[in-house]
């Protein structure tokens, strides 16, 4: 399930995401609108956002394809920095 903090963070840098449209973990980013650029500004908007860090080593492609693959990402994180 994703979060409605992490849903609000992805909205915010979704320009092709309409209105009122439920964010799904299968959704690809890129299909959102979300490009290298608002890649990067959605990782730091998550860091900022969750208090968090993601480590290099977790800045794969894989981590970052859908919404459900950044969410499982900030739910590992958040499970291993308490």
């Amino acid at each position: 399930m994703i979060g409605e903090e992490l849903q609000t963070v992805i909205r915010n840098q979704a320009p092709e995401l309409p209105e009122g449209r439920p964010l799904t973990a299968d959704d690809k980013l890129l299909d959102l609108g979300i490009d290298s650029l608002a890649l990067v500004e959605l990782i730091i908007n998550i860091e900022e956002s969750f208090v968090i860090v993601i480590p290099d080593e977790d800045m794969l492609a894989d981590n970052f394809t859908t919404v459900g693959t950044v969410s499982d990402l900030v739910d590992r994180i958040k499970a291993t920095s308490h």
